[in-house]
């Protein structure tokens, strides 16, 4: 249903008392194994055994009769009822005559087997390919093809899953392995000889046990009272699975796994308090606290009309699609008043499709100035649609000033700095510098931690978008990343970001 991180989060976004954090694809951990256990099996009687337990049934009960009617050796018959009375399917009547006048009485259990003719048998199997879940802690499925749904550890990276362990960081032990849970995947995933087993016992964990990750995204959210818990809910093939969002908050993951949640954003009326120098500017900005609440609202009222749609051109019947043809109106005017509601706002709050749009909205628009900090460049970004862009705005007479350059002393920085689609970057502004050197200026500052775009005194936009090295789409396969971006359209907010960061460039 949901192709990529963005469309999930546009989707999952809303969430009553709290406030959206962000959206990832990650990769659960879980363990592929064979298991040694003890195994229940209903076995047919055999031949002898059957014939002696018919006969007692039917009131033919010593080992004289027993012996003539199936025309074996009284030893042999002998032998067979010891095995039946060691399965406890029959008890011996003692005789004060001859061996051969003692008689047998069938118990319950044998008068059971003797209708049905058929027995249990306890013996020890392996069983392949179970797979346990790293984060529910339970058996999930069996057999060869239930490998294929999960990645490898190299397909996991490859794929750009943010891979969240087990917890607790190991594979199971027998005692751990719920057998009832176990016996219900076990006969799910019977196939060839369809065996009736149950299974009564784990007896160890086999070596070899791999570690797969399975699929999914990871939501994160923050209450929104004075407590800012932190939630986290799962979405795998596009639903909310709320038995793995209960098992990570009770086991503690959001504090287990630290290193892999977002840290929490500062809320928007803060960051905007802290970048501006009057405090006038707030107050005139208008309502803060539901911005990005009213962007998740937007989006996902675009994406019922755009599911209402889908399902009218997919519906054959003529008066169901009379009735999608109304929803369509209704959910558009709500899409209308909402964005209505959201375009009246001096503050907004931008989804990664929407900043990469508002990028290039200012890079053709701008009338006078244009500021970029970005913390890291790249030529997937500064390529050559880029570069002609930026010329264009400096043929308009826009004074563009490009700042970069994050960590210049310490490994990351300089690592970044040295690799290719980094120089050619910069080739680009020098470049551009060499044409107009009175327009357009570029620096490595260093320490750049901004992530800043100004366009004239119109509006600005900032957040974790990293604008000259990220373009939002998808490369090499991987998933979209979730970012976000608070825009502002205020004149005086713009010139006083632009006094303060513009001064970077002498420093």
């Amino acid at each position: 249903m949901f192709l990529d991180a963005e469309a999930v989060a546009r989707h999952f976004a809303l969430r009553a008392g709290c406030r959206f954090i962000g959206c990832k694809p990650v990769g659960i951990a879980v363990f592929s194994m064979n298991l040694r256990v003890l195994v229940l099996e209903p076995r047919t009687v055999p031949p002898i055994e059957e014939f002696i337990l018919r006969f007692l049934l039917e009131g033919i009960d010593s080992l004289r009769v027993l012996s003539d009617l199936l025309g074996l050796s009284p030893d042999l018959v002998t032998n067979r009822l010891i095995d039946l009375r060691r399965n406890e399917f029959l008890d011996v009547e003692q005789s004060n005559g001859s061996e051969l006048d003692t008689r047998f009485i069938l118990t319950e259990r044998g008068q059971e087997v003797a209708r049905s003719l058929r027995q249990n048998v306890m013996h020890e199997i392996t069983l392949p390919n179970v797979v346990f879940h790293g984060l529910l802690r339970v058996p999930v499925q069996l057999g060869d093809y239930s490998r294929q749904q999960y990645l490898k550890p190299k397909e996991a990276n490859n794929s750009g899953l943010t891979l969240i362990r087990a917890i607790p960081n190991r594979y199971p032990h027998p005692e751990e392995l719920n057998v009832d849970m176990l016996n219900t995947v076990f006969k799910a995933g019977r196939r060839r000889d369809g065996a009736e087993r149950d299974i009564v016992a784990v007896k160890s964990v086999l070596k070899m046990v791999y570690t797969l990750y399975e699929p999914a995204f990871m939501l994160e959210y923050e209450t929104d009272d004075h407590r800012r818990e932190r939630q986290v809910a799962f979405v795998v093939e596009g639903q909310i699975k709320e038995e793995y969002e209960s098992t990570f908050a009770r086991v503690r993951g959001p504090e287990l796994l630290a290193d892999v949640m977002t840290p929490a954003p500062e809320p928007i009326r803060r960051r905007i308090e802290r970048l501006a120098e009057d405090e006038q500017i707030v107050e005139r900005l208008g309502k803060l606290d539901d911005v990005e609440e009213l962007a998740s609202r937007v989006a996902l009222a675009r994406q019922e009309v755009e599911d209402a749609r889908r399902a009218l051109e997919e519906e054959d019947r003529s008066d169901t699609r009379s009735v999608l043809r109304k929803k369509i109106e209704q959910l558009e005017q709500e899409k209308e008043n909402l964005e209505q509601e959201r375009n009246s706002r001096a503050v907004k709050f931008l989804w990664t499709p929407e900043i990469r749009e508002k990028f290039w909205e200012a890079i053709r628009t701008a009338r006078d100035r244009l500021l970029i900090l970005s913390g890291f460049i790249s030529s997937y970004v500064v390529n050559r649609e880029l570069e002609e862009g930026l010329r264009d705005a400096l043929k308009r007479g826009v004074k563009i000033w490009i700042g970069y350059g994050f960590g210049r002393d310490n490994r990351r920085g300089q690592e970044q700095r040295v690799q290719t689609k980094w120089k050619e970057a910069e080739k680009a502004f020098e470049q551009l510098n060499r044409e107009f050197p009175d327009l357009f200026t570029y620096k490595d500052i260093g320490r750049s931690h901004e992530k800043r775009l100004i366009c004239d005194d119109r509006f600005t936009f900032g957040g974790s978008f990293n604008l000259l090295s990220f373009s939002g789409e998808s490369r090499g396969g991987q998933k979209i990343r979730h970012e976000g971006a608070d825009l502002i359209e205020d004149k005086e907010f713009c010139d006083q970001l632009y006094s303060k960061y513009v001064r970077m460039f002498f420093q």
